[in-house]
């Protein structure tokens, strides 16, 4: 991982107990899965479409640490993701995918949202569109270099529970 993108991870998500990432490709490989274990949140949940092979060891490394871990998976846009105080998204780079995935899940983060690997400019179009309509939300930074990170962070309103209004599969909590 860059410099750039390790120095973001650990400023933003080093202020946050709960974190939430959707994403997280190969756990044992994901930098980011581990600078937040790094970290030591109290809760970290994890979002995939494929269940990694190293999950397991993941799990007992979050509970050596005593942070509460879940893996759910699903498809992003069918997860059940409480509220947290940080999402971080890497999965799909399309503005429409980015786009739905911030639309849904914004109102369930109290500060900030990391999306990963915006130098593409389908993906700055989705976080613009998604800008426009969302007043509680501006932008607290911009990495640069590659696979930058473009950081939301909440202005104004709350986090709020909600009741799913899809079926989502159900997590697996360890």
């Amino acid at each position: 991982m860059r410099d750039e993108c390790r120095q973001a991870l650990e400023k933003y998500a080093g202020e946050c107990e709960s974190i939430a990432e959707i994403g997280c490709g190969d756990l044992g490989a994901s930098t980011s899965g581990r600078l937040f274990l790094e970290l030591n949140p109290k809760q970290l949940y994890i979002v995939d479409f494929h269940k990694p092979d190293t999950d397991e060891y993941f799990a007992f490394l979050a509970r050596e640490r005593g942070i509460e871990y879940t893996f759910q998976q699903c498809d992003a846009l069918d997860a059940d993701i409480p509220v947290v105080d940080l999402l971080h998204l890497d999965d799909k780079h399309t503005g429409s995918h980015v786009h739905d995935e911030l639309a849904l899940y914004s109102g369930r983060v109290r500060k900030y949202i990391m999306i990963h690997d915006v130098d593409h400019l389908d993906v700055q179009k989705g976080v613009v569109r998604f800008l426009e309509k969302a007043p509680d939300w501006d932008i607290a930074e911009i990495t640069g270099g590659i696979n930058p990170y473009t950081v939301l962070r909440r202005v104004s309103g709350k986090a709020v529970e909600r009741k799913r209004w899809r079926k989502s599969p159900q997590a697996q909590k360890r």
